[in-house]
């Protein structure tokens, strides 16, 4: 499906999938009902290795929109098919394309899909030795940049991600997300020298924050660039979507069309607080208690959160550390307040100010299970957090 379509819930019936009612209402009327439902069953929310990297797929509705100039992949496939994808769609409208990996996998994979588009280098390095050469001196008209891997909390003690610390350390390169985001840095530089008067660069496995102002992932750091150099956002995925599915988008202005110093504007870090919150963040998990023994599949938690503010904070709610919900849009929630006993202390102590709501999960596995929840601020750096580990048993007890 389009990364730009609404994403929906899954359950099977006859090889089909259907929306689940329940979640459906949630998101036509997000949190106006202060509940927030998550089906996770077999098929409910896409797992990282069965979502993959798709967001390529809506650069087909720009093909018209595009300057004269080459196609470049930075990081061919491993079987998400955007290697074909991107070779495709450059054939229909008779352009150049290079798909280019360091490593020995992605290279046969881009050479077994498009021939002599592939090559074996590291992007920054073919991009700033190679490109003109091989290209004739062309410009780069769409630059899909997803290479140098992205590691997400829950995916540090894969047996695959072993292997990628592994397979990086054999080629000199040192795996984590701080070299990830340098890497994708340089190669943004390099393509904004050498890229057509409007052309389009899609990140992958990149997110914005809550105030939709900073950007996390592998584009992180080159997109603050970018967008200080002539460029501006054309799509990008939902603050609230998981991480895993992020993506960002960002063509390139025509010279006249660019605003006056074009300089990115950071945004003031002395935003106003909300009305009746003190700035400090609580984040309570009121029920289950921890080790409480559920029987069934749905799990209720209710939540009391105190401190967020709009456009600043965000939940993010992990399942045995995947990340399953994120939520930011504390403006649909209801705001309540605890009141003094002495009518003295009121008008000397500023109420304290929370929001309460319930998360409920269906479909969830028998056995004991960690779950976690963590309030981060827009630039995705950790609040705090709070536990819960539960047992969940499969059979309601007996009467």
């Amino acid at each position: 499906d389009s990364p730009m379509a609404e994403r929906r819930p899954m359950s099977e019936e006859d090889g089909r999938c259907w929306p689940h009612p329940a979640l459906t209402v949630t998101r036509l009327q997000p949190f106006r009902a202060a509940c927030l439902i998550l089906w996770l069953s077999c098929c409910g929310i896409p797992q990282p290795s069965e979502a993959g990297a798709s967001a390529y797929v809506m650069l087909e509705e720009l093909a018209g929109e595009l300057d004269d100039g080459c196609f470049i992949e930075i990081g061919s496939d491993r079987g998400e098919g955007s290697t074909k994808f991107l070779s495709d769609l450059a054939n229909r409208t008779n352009r150049c394309f290079y798909s280019v990996d360091f490593s020995v996998e992605g290279y046969e994979n881009a050479l077994a899909t498009c021939g002599s588009c592939a090559y074996q280098d590291m992007g920054e390095r073919w991009l700033g030795m190679s490109f003109e050469a091989v290209s004739n001196y062309s410009r780069i008209a769409l630059a899909y940049l997803d290479n140098y891997d992205w590691t997400y909390p829950w995916t540090t003690e894969m047996a695959y991600k072993k292997q990628q610390h592994v397979d990086y350390a054999s080629s000199g390169l040192k795996l984590s997300n701080q070299k990830s985001q340098e890497i994708h840095l340089q190669q943004a530089i390099l393509v904004e020298r050498l890229c057509s008067e409007r052309c389009f660069i899609l990140f992958d496995d990149t997110w914005p924050s809550a105030s939709l102002k900073h950007h996390s992932g592998k584009g992180g750091r080159a997109l603050s660039f970018l967008l200080s150099h002539g460029f501006e956002i054309i799509q990008q995925s939902a603050p609230n979507e998981l991480s895993y599915l992020g993506y960002v988008l960002v063509r390139r202005l025509a010279e006249e069309e660019r605003p006056r110093g074009s300089e990115h504007r950071e945004e003031d870090d002395d935003d106003d607080e909300e009305e009746g919150l003190d700035g400090s963040i609580d984040l309570q998990v009121v029920r289950p208690e921890e080790g409480s023994l559920i029987h069934g599949d749905v799990l209720t938690m209710d939540v009391r959160l105190s401190g967020v503010r709009a456009g600043e904070h965000s939940l993010v709610f992990y399942d045995e550390m995947v990340e399953r919900m994120r939520v930011n849009h504390w403006e649909d929630m209801q705001l309540s307040c605890e009141e003094g006993g002495n009518p003295e202390d009121r008008q000397k102590i500023q109420p304290r100010c929370y929001r309460e709501f319930p998360l409920v999960m269906y479909g969830v596995r028998a056995g004991r299970r960690l779950f976690l929840l963590e309030i981060i601020d827009r630039k995705h750096r950790s609040v705090t957090n709070v536990s819960r580990t539960l047992t969940f048993h499969p059979a309601s007890p007996e009467l």
